[in-house]
């Protein structure tokens, strides 16, 4: 064997198999000083074993990893499932509530982030019941206050004698006056469905003293009472003189509909003797 073919072949790894199993082997030949014979290092291990033992170990990995990629998922859903609750049972109050039923609320439970959305919602949710249960109210109101000029002037209208001039005259002039309740209802329903206006209220330095001397004047024209200001302030303010103006003559005028004529109205600050 020439000296380069044995340089070429001087390490040999090969594989040994047998009937029970597999064997890597690698072969190093070597030439000791002390022995001119040639000689050679055998290294041989149960190459089927080792393969196996490498494949139970990645398989406990694979399980593990599996497991325990089973076990955060159900502990995140878990968690995510706790803190979506709330989420839920909005939906499905919302889903209760309807258009003429708003009683429905939101269960608080905690005291994180949801909990306090859920107090804000209820707290909405109030709101709007009251707001709906003001607006039926006010329908029955409208409804029966309308209902009564209109039975008036149809009753008049059709017990009227067309051929008698005086009772045309007096059923015009009653249909006249209903009308005239009538529209002044009307124009109370416009100023109420303007109170929720941003701009409803706009306030304005006044004068006091000088507001109550023109809302009396006004007032002088509701009916014949003993008008006074039982006590003046002068004094400069921020508020908004029309609607104060609307208001006290409301006022004046429920109690000249409930007093006599000649009796006396006295305007009285709160609290003032």
């Amino acid at each position: 064997m020439g000296q380069e073919q044995f340089h070429r072949r001087r390490v040999r790894i090969e594989n040994v198999s047998t009937q029970h199993s597999t064997y890597r082997a690698m072969v190093v030949p070597i030439q000791l000083a002390s022995d001119p014979k040639p000689a050679r290092f055998v290294l041989a291990y149960d190459y089927t074993s080792e393969v196996r033992h490498i494949n139970t170990q990645i398989m406990v990995f694979i399980a593990a990893g599996a497991m325990v990629v089973v076990l955060a998922s159900i502990a995140a859903w878990l968690i995510v499932g706790r803190m979506l609750e709330p989420i839920r049972r909005l939906r499905d109050t919302a889903r209760q509530i309807s258009e003429s039923d708003v009683s429905s609320r939101i269960e608080v439970t905690g005291h994180d982030e949801f909990a306090e959305l859920t107090v804000t919602i209820n707290e909405m949710l109030d709101r709007l019941e009251a707001a709906l249960q003001s607006q039926r109210q006010l329908l029955d109101d409208v409804g029966h206050e309308l209902r009564t000029p209109v039975t008036i002037i149809r009753g008049h209208l059709e017990l009227m004698d067309v051929q008698d001039a005086e009772d045309v005259a007096q059923t015009r002039e009653i249909s006249l006056d209903e009308l005239k309740r009538m529209s002044l209802l009307i124009n109370d329903l416009v100023t109420l469905a303007g109170a929720n206006q941003a701009d409803f209220v706009v306030s304005r330095p006044c004068e006091v003293g000088a507001l109550l001397d023109d809302i009396l004047d006004k007032a002088r024209g509701l009916g014949e009472r003993d008008w006074r200001i039982g006590h003046r302030a002068e004094a400069s303010v921020r508020l908004d003189a029309s609607r104060i103006t609307q208001a006290v003559l409301q006022l004046s005028a429920n109690a000249v509909k409930f007093s006599s004529p000649g009796s006396a109205s006295i305007w009285v600050r709160p609290g003032a003797q």
